[in-house]
Formats: structure tokens, sequence, C-alpha cells
């Protein structure tokens, strides 16, 4: 299975937590990774502040909402 899949199942398919490093560290450990902390700080698994803002990611914000809870 492909880190993608992994992340999936662990959240989706096995309803565990992901809100917090010590809740992925079973996760990171199954994927190689030993400190779970450090890698969900860096750089490159944050969202660029430009990602948006062009090409294809751009279309997201003109999509409709369907059903909004506020």
């Amino acid at each position: 299975m492909d880190t993608v899949g992994a992340i999936f199942e662990w959240i989706w398919a096995h309803g565990r937590a992901a809100d917090t490093a010590e809740a992925l560290e079973p996760l990171a450990a199954s994927l190689g990774i030993a400190d779970s902390r450090a890698a969900l700080g860096a750089p490159d698994v944050k969202t660029r502040p430009d990602m948006f803002a062009e090409g294809e990611m751009a279309r997201l914000g003109e999509l409709p909402v369907g059903i909004s809870r506020f």
C-alpha cells in the first residue's frame, strides 16, 4: 500500500485520530517515520500560501458551495 492509501485507511477506514502528532505516531512508525512531530513540522508538508493562486487549484475558489453548516 502506498503512503496516501495508508493515511486514508488510518483516518477513514479505521476512524483513527489524526489531529495530533501523538495520535499519528503509530501510523508514522508504520511508514518508517521516526519522529512524527518533526515530520509534521517540515516545510514540505505545509501548504504553500500561493498554492491556490493559479492553475487548476485556483479553480477551487470558484466551485459552488453545496451545503454549509454556518
